[in-house]
């Protein structure tokens, strides 16, 4: 994860636990289970998702832990290939190592083979943060695994990527901001 966690972090133990109900969900054999987070800027999308991730990676028994998690900006294309090619990267991939070697590949080569990965595995997260402009994303989705897919967005309407309905995040409470304070 390209951010560390944030040992201040409180609040929004509701939103996390509705997360972890929608994506442990049983959903279809071998398809990604998607959810999104989506609300105005500054509001804490992007360190809820941290904690999330943090939580189900690091704190809780081995039979709830995801085996990995990938982190993507989504705010450009550049970005997701760029984010794909660290995911290749970490994994050993070959056509990341062909990418190493100064061999150039199609950034659709990279993505192709981390969606295989993907597919071929389970106990993923992969977060894609601040998905603003989904028709950018929807193409580099995986659609295929035993993981799961979170999205950070300031877009309500994710349907395109296969959220049937976004978590939305508002400000903090009162007595939330009190407590982080």
């Amino acid at each position: 994860m390209p951010l560390e966690r944030n040992p201040c972090f409180s609040g929004r133990e509701t939103e996390l636990t509705q997360l972890r109900q929608v994506l442990k969900r049983e959903g279809r054999a071998g398809v990604s289970q998607v959810q999104a987070i989506a609300g105005l800027g500054g509001v804490g999308k992007t360190q809820t998702a941290l904690e999330y991730a943090c939580r189900y990676y690091y704190d809780v028994p081995d039979a709830e832990q995801y085996q990995a998690v990938f982190w993507i900006r989504v705010d450009t294309e550049q970005a997701i290939q760029s984010g794909y090619q660290q995911i290749a990267e970490e994994l050993g991939l070959p056509q990341a190592e062909a990418q190493d070697l100064g061999i150039t590949q199609d950034p659709e080569v990279i993505v192709q083979a981390v969606k295989r990965w993907l597919a071929q595995h389970s106990g993923w997260l992969l977060v894609l943060d601040n998905a603003d402009q989904p028709e950018v994303v929807e193409g580099y989705l995986p659609k295929q695994g035993q993981g799961h897919v979170l999205i950070t967005s300031r877009v309500q309407d994710l349907q395109r990527l296969g959220v049937v309905r976004s978590l939305n995040i508002e400000k903090i409470e009162q007595e939330e901001a009190k407590e982080y304070i």
